[in-house]
């Protein structure tokens, strides 16, 4: 042992001095670190900008600043265009880039809960990459796609399931509500552009106006778009009701709907629209809840919860030149122009009308005791315009419908419709032609003369599936 103790030593001083030259190499690498500057120093705040912009659309630097700001103008003009509620199929999710994008909602192309909230594992929006082109990317991509949410909940569409079209404008304000049903959501794309088109002022010697002429193109795109241009509707042989964001609906209104198909096709075959709603003030349902009027459609009185198939839509659809060239820019009123007994000596475009001939004028089944009530904070006007109105209030709007609702539900639910005739709509197909007072045509409201709505409006029926 005396002997082997000796010769130890040399390797540990071996060992000792290893670490002492590691901890040195250790102590200069890390000094270097902190006080010597790294040759890439130069450009680091401008590559840490480029991040920040890649990353979120406000991270810009003082020389592209001008382009950023006209772009996000751009891009809020186009967001502003639609609802709030919808921004969230357009914005941009967090980790997910322009060229990442995979679907409408989140990056794996899901919705969430399906109940218009986003589910436990979706990603949350956070400011939108203000981009034109990408938010118009989305919504091609949006439209395109299809999807129908909640089938794995209530089933497939059938040929025969009651569709529900509900227009969402762009002020729309009232608290979203979970969504209950199989939904699929659309994007109507509109640029408005200030451009004057002087050879072709309406009726009045007006120029068009965007914000009119837009409330026709929309209606016109969309019944369009439902009957001939979905997947899942290509089939589709039932009824198609058209609503809007701020009506307010009655708990039997699909119950009422259903009962008017059955007594239309049992007792009245020349009914072709079919009613839920009225701009009457007053009520009376207890006489009126099991009571439906049959009358010649009229565009000021009939168009709201209003309902049809697909063998009215083709007839519709047979007259697009008359409803695209008639000068009015309320789709309601151009409906009704296609409707009337046609005029002779007077422009089409004008006062004629008359496509749709004697045997397939619009016949309505009204209900006398309403399903459908506006509530919205907005007036319409006879042409079916919405205007603000200073003395309107929203809540109490909801609250007058609500205790109407309430008194009135006790007679909800009827187990048949009694039909009464007026205008002459008893006549079998040739309604009004020979036993009733005849209308007397319309002048158009004008805002509809420039040629290309014309054009754009006539297009909308030549795209396909």
């Amino acid at each position: 042992m005396g002997e082997g103790g000796p010769r130890m030593l040399p390797r540990r001083k071996a060992a000792s001095c290893r670490r002492t030259a590691i901890f040195l190499v250790l102590v200069t690498f890390l000094w270097l670190q902190l006080h010597v500057p790294s040759p890439s120093s130069s450009n680091g705040s401008s590559s840490g900008a480029t991040r920040s912009a890649s990353q979120s659309s406000y991270g810009s630097s003082s020389s592209a600043g001008g382009a950023l700001d006209a772009n996000d103008a751009q891009a809020a003009a186009v967001l502003d265009m639609v609802p709030q509620v919808l921004h969230k199929f357009l914005l941009l999710r967090p980790g997910e880039g322009v060229a990442e994008a995979k679907g409408p909602l989140h990056g794996n192309g899901t919705a969430g809960n399906g109940t218009g909230e986003a589910g436990e594992d979706s990603p949350v929006a956070t400011e939108p990459a203000l981009n034109v082109s990408e938010i118009i990317r989305r919504i091609e991509r949006h439209n395109d796609l299809q999807v129908v949410y909640n089938e794995e909940t209530f089933g497939p569409v059938l040929n025969d399931t009651l569709i529900i079209v509900i227009q969402v404008k762009s002020s729309f304000n009232f608290k979203e509500g979970k969504i209950c049903s199989k939904i699929m959501f659309s994007f109507y794309r509109a640029l408005i552009k200030g451009c004057n088109n002087a050879p072709y002022p309406d009726l009045y010697g007006h120029y068009r106006e965007a914000k009119f002429t837009q409330t026709k193109h929309h209606w016109w795109w969309k019944a369009n778009r439902v009957f001939d241009q979905l997947e899942v509707t290509r089939n589709h042989t039932g009824l198609v009701l058209f609503l809007e964001e701020d009506h307010y609906v009655t708990e039997d209104f699909i119950h009422v709907l259903r009962l008017m198909e059955r007594t239309r096709k049992a007792s009245c075959e020349q009914c072709n629209i079919l009613s839920l709603g009225t701009y009457l003030k007053t009520y009376n349902y207890y006489g009126d809840a099991k009571r439906a009027e049959v009358t010649p459609w009229v565009s000021s009185k009939h168009n709201m919860g209003m309902a049809f198939d697909r063998s009215t839509w083709a007839e519709i659809r047979r007259c697009a030149e008359f409803f695209c060239t008639y000068d009015d820019y309320n789709w309601d009123w151009s409906l009704q122009h296609i409707s009337q007994p046609p005029q002779q000596g007077v422009k089409q475009n004008g006062a004629g009308g008359g496509c749709l001939g004697p045997s397939h004028r619009l016949i309505a089944m009204v209900m006398k005791g309403p399903r459908v009530f506006h509530i919205g904070e907005w007036a319409l006007d006879v042409s079916g315009v919405h205007h603000k109105k200073n003395n309107c209030e929203p809540t109490a709007v909801i609250q007058k419908v609500q205790q109407v609702v309430k008194q009135a539900s006790k007679h909800f639910f009827p187990s048949h419709l009694t039909l009464i005739f007026t205008g002459g709509a008893s006549g079998g197909g040739n309604n009004n032609a020979k036993n009733g007072k005849q209308q007397k045509p319309r002048k158009g409201n004008g805002g509809w003369g420039d040629r290309r709505d014309h054009q754009l409006c006539i297009n909308m029926t030549r795209v396909g599936r």
